[in-house]
């Protein structure tokens, strides 16, 4: 026990009783060293009657020494501790991190095996709940993963179809919508086109066209304003009518504007303007009121026109009124002596009614007699050239073989006489008619040409004929009647001409899309035509010289028929002459052109650029007929049997014998009866059918011949009929009666034998 010694020292109180006494230590000195050698003091009193002190001194040392003893052991233990947890923490975090780790491996492999669609994934199991949870959330992240892997897998297997349709589905709206946007261009070009028309008329129309607001402003005017009222339409809009108006009508005017303002439409409502010069212009008007989006009248709009004309003649007829009132007694007095004249003008008619249907009785006896003389005349001709022609196969010297030929001519030139005649009566009935066909232009020219020739060889006239290379060949319309035409004017030609040249030339005058204007020119080195005697040289029974019908003949009937031809096919005829130098005649017709038809080269058909050229040196002096055996032609068959019905006795014998020459067998039937019997019991290549016969004529026996149940052989038999009438309406009814073909009398044997030819080979 050290002695309660203290030194110098500092005692500092620490709580009741209870102070740590501070030994003084030298400056510097560390403060632990001075807490060692400080002690704690402890003061209690003892005792009542006496009060004593008890002072218990503690040193820190032995404490200090007790303490770390027991810091040293707890340290220790500590120690012990945390070995230990370390050894434990290891332990657990290795287990723990290994199942992190093969949960990470897992993870990580997670998206190829979902991938390939590999679901049987084993999971680890832990003791530790969190890291069950954790395991358990990464479990079903992948399933959720697994099912929107085939989720998607699915999609990508749909989406190129949906891809496909969807671009299926754009096409289609893009094509809607192009179509939408076209048609929504055209609505606007339409628009466009409607606003342009639309002010197009409004500013061309001789009505006044107007607009005004709801205070009777102008804000629209048309053109004719200033026409009508003589003010600059400038001078006019923004300005009220009543500026305009005769002022006496401004009361009325405005009343009838508040009406229409108020709903009430304007109709034919007259007033009076004051034009620029201060003349009075009567309008009548009419007016409609317009509104806006909500319905609001905002102002007018509509049209007037001028009736100040008729307002003069209204005051002029005022004033002659008095007059017309003095003239209704003469108009009494007048009234009657017309009535007395309408009497006797109603008997005039009745007379004329009368000869009207006089001459239409003679007009119809007339082409009876016509058709009835045709016939007539025709059937002996057929008869008299057929046997001239027979005579020409006989022996005959030249001199017998020239008369002959003679007697041919004259009666080949009395049946022309005669279709000229018909001609001009049916074109003074208005009873022509024009075919339509299609046709080449060069064949028909060249087969015109070659039929002149001859007559020009005889003459010694050089016949040229030229076409340009721009006339258009592939026609349709009536070839048979330019043919007409061309054969009377290049005739004429050759007739009047005794030496020298006649020119055909053919030329386009104008075309296009579907017709073609044709100018044909025949030109000669004849006698040519005295300038007095132009002007009536295509009317009927006219000639230049009457001396002409004497040297030359004609009846003076072809010019005319020409010429009512040309107008008919939309022409006209013309001639320049000059006595004693020449003519050329001319004539111009519309023909509708014909596409997608072969050309015909005009070296094929001997007419070209360069024409044709035929003078007397071309052909040998003697007449040529087809003969049997010559050319691809009738002349080939072997004894072709047809009928002939017919019942003139020249026609029965001459027929036979001409076809007999050329392969043909011709059975002869007397009428259409015998026809129908002869068809019954024998089988024939064709028919040859006279329309008029007895007991049953053509038409009646061709009827029989097509009906089924009639007992000939071949109701199909072709047959050709053999007419004296020359009408096409005579040929229409042999077409409508079941004949296949026609043949005018009398009869040309070329024609004969091409029909022939062509009918027998189908």
């Amino acid at each position: 026990m050290t002695p309660f010694v203290r030194g110098k020292g500092k005692l500092n109180r620490l709580d009741a009783g209870i102070s740590q006494w501070l030994p003084a230590v030298p400056p510097n000195t560390p403060l632990m060293e001075r807490w060692k050698k400080s002690f704690y003091v402890v003061e209690t009193a003892i005792g009542n009657p006496a009060q004593w002190t008890l002072v218990l001194e503690q040193p820190v040392a032995p404490f200090q020494k007790t303490l770390y003893d027991q810091y040293s052991r707890k340290l220790t233990l500590l120690f012990l501790t945390l070995i230990v947890t370390l050894v434990l923490a290891e332990y657990l975090s290795r287990k723990i991190i290994g199942k992190l780790r093969q949960l990470r491996t897992l993870t990580h492999e997670l998206p190829f095996r979902l991938a390939l669609d590999d679901t049987e994934i084993e999971w680890p199991e832990s003791g530790i709940k969190e890291a069950n949870h954790l395991v358990n959330n990464f479990r079903q992240m992948a399933t959720t993963l697994s099912q929107q892997f085939n989720e998607t897998r699915q999609v990508n297997e749909t989406l190129e179809i949906r891809v496909h349709e969807r671009t299926a589905e754009l096409d289609a709206a893009n094509a809607a919508l192009t179509a939408e946007v076209a048609e929504r261009r055209q609505a606007e070009d339409a628009l466009r086109k409607s606003e342009a028309l639309y002010h197009s008329l409004v500013e061309t129309s001789q009505d006044l066209i107007w607009q005004c607001d709801g205070e009777g402003r102008y804000t629209y005017l048309n053109l004719a304003w200033e026409q009508i009222l003589g003010y600059e339409l400038h001078e006019m809009l923004g300005k009220k009518f009543s500026e305009f108006e005769f002022a006496g009508n401004a009361t009325r005017d405005l009343a009838i504007f508040s009406s229409l303002m108020q709903g009430d439409p304007v109709d034919r409502y007259e007033s009076v303007y004051i034009g620029k010069s201060g003349n009075e212009i009567h309008l009548v008007f009419n007016a409609l009121f317009v509104t806006d989006e909500h319905g609001e009248i905002t102002g007018a709009s509509g049209t007037a026109y001028d009736i100040t004309l008729r307002k003069q003649m209204e005051k002029e007829l005022m004033d002659n009124a008095e007059l017309l009132l003095e003239q209704h007694d003469a108009l009494l007095t007048t009234q009657e002596m017309l009535r007395v004249q309408i009497d006797e003008y109603k008997a005039v008619q009745a007379q004329l009614l009368d000869a009207k249907t006089a001459a239409e009785a003679a007009n119809t006896t007339k082409s009876r007699f016509l058709a009835t003389m045709s016939h007539e005349i025709r059937t002996p001709m057929n008869g008299v050239i057929g046997m001239i022609e027979l005579l020409q196969h006989t022996e005959l010297t030249r001199e017998q073989f020239e008369y002959a030929e003679s007697a041919k001519k004259s009666g080949v030139n009395l049946v022309r006489l005669l279709n000229d005649i018909l001609d001009l009566s049916k074109i003074e009935a208005d009873r022509l008619e024009l075919e339509t066909a299609d046709f080449d232009l060069q064949p028909v020219i060249a087969d015109t040409i070659n039929l002149l020739s001859l007559h020009a060889r005889e003459k010694g006239v050089k016949l040229v004929s030229l076409m340009d290379s721009d006339v258009p060949t592939a026609l349709r319309g009536d070839a048979g009647r330019l043919r007409q035409i061309v054969t009377n004017l290049v005739g004429n030609a050759i007739k009047f001409t005794s030496s020298g040249t006649v020119t055909l030339q053919i030329r386009k005058d104008s075309e296009d899309e579907q017709l073609t204007t044709l100018r044909f020119l025949v030109s000669d080195s004849g006698i040519g035509i005295a300038a007095d005697k132009l002007e009536h040289i295509f009317a009927p029974f006219i000639q230049a010289d009457s001396s002409t019908t004497r040297r030359f003949g004609g009846t003076g009937l072809g010019l005319a028929i020409c010429k009512k031809l040309t107008e008919m096919m939309g022409g006209e005829i013309g001639v320049e002459s000059a006595e004693g130098v020449g003519s050329t005649f001319w004539f111009t017709v519309v023909m509708e052109k014909r596409f997608n038809a072969p050309s015909l080269d005009g070296r094929g058909v001997g007419v070209g650029e360069v024409g044709i050229n035929i003078d007397s040196g071309t052909f040998p002096p003697t007449l040529t007929l087809p003969r049997k055996g010559g050319g691809d032609s009738l002349s080939n068959a072997d004894e072709i049997r047809i009928l002939l019905a017919e019942d003139e006795p020249n026609a029965q014998m001459i027929l036979p014998k001409l076809l007999k020459n050329y392969g043909y067998l011709v059975d002869v039937a007397g009428n259409g009866k015998e026809a129908v019997q002869a068809l019954q019991n024998n089988d024939y290549a064709l028919v040859l059918m006279d329309c008029m016969m007895p007991e049953i004529n053509g038409y009646e026996a061709t009827v029989i011949i097509r009906d089924p149940a009639s007992d000939v052989r071949n109701h199909d038999i072709p047959v050709i009929a053999l007419t004296g009438n020359a009408m096409k309406q005579d040929c229409d009814y042999c077409i409508t009666a079941g004949m296949d073909d026609h043949l005018p009398k009398p009869l040309n044997l070329n024609e004969l034998l091409a029909k022939l030819e062509k009918w027998r080979k189908l």
